[in-house]
């Protein structure tokens, strides 16, 4: 929703939409709004020395140490989420643990976070037996075989089993 301009000209009217070229469409318009919503935060610094203009010297620089501290925070926290591995969609499943829900032989389905997902097995997997995923292609999961929890050597942390300690 938008505002609408009409021009009226002596017997004429026209719109905005006829008056101005369609350069934008809504959706670019959306995603102009988000990439500069987006950058407005490594601006702020340089948004913050409008403080020296507005404050007397003395107060201006504590408060623009401070937006400079709380940028510095922000900076590091999103160049360390840009550093993380992938945690969502088929990649990041690599390494987890799930269950057999019929023979893979080679191919059948698995049971992982509670989904049905389509399976590929390079050894033979029986129903109920555990598969760890060790990589996709597309949405076929491609599995191994994994010993049973009884069988597997504790882990770091001294608990049998596929669980890991969070990070």
């Amino acid at each position: 929703m938008g505002v609408q301009i009409i021009v009226q000209t002596g017997t004429q009217k026209a719109t905005t939409s006829d008056v101005l070229p369609r350069i934008y469409t809504q959706d670019s318009l959306k995603k102009i709004r988000r990439l500069i919503m987006c950058h407005i935060v490594l601006l702020m610094p340089v948004l913050g020395l409008g403080v020296f203009w507005v404050l007397p010297l003395p107060i201006a620089i504590p408060v623009y140490l401070v937006i400079l501290a709380g940028s510095l925070f922000v900076y590091y926290a999103m160049i360390h989420a840009m550093h993380c591995p992938v945690q969502t969609g088929v990649e990041g499943m690599v390494g987890d643990v799930g269950d057999a829900l019929e023979s893979l032989n080679p191919r059948g389905k698995v049971l992982m976070h509670g989904e049905i997902w389509k399976a590929e097995s390079s050894d033979r997997t029986k129903k109920g037996d555990q598969v760890e995923v060790v990589g996709a292609n597309g949405l076929m999961l491609q599995v191994r075989r994994v010993a049973p929890v009884r069988d597997r050597p504790p882990t770091k942390n001294g608990i049998r089993g596929h669980f890991e300690p969070l990070h």
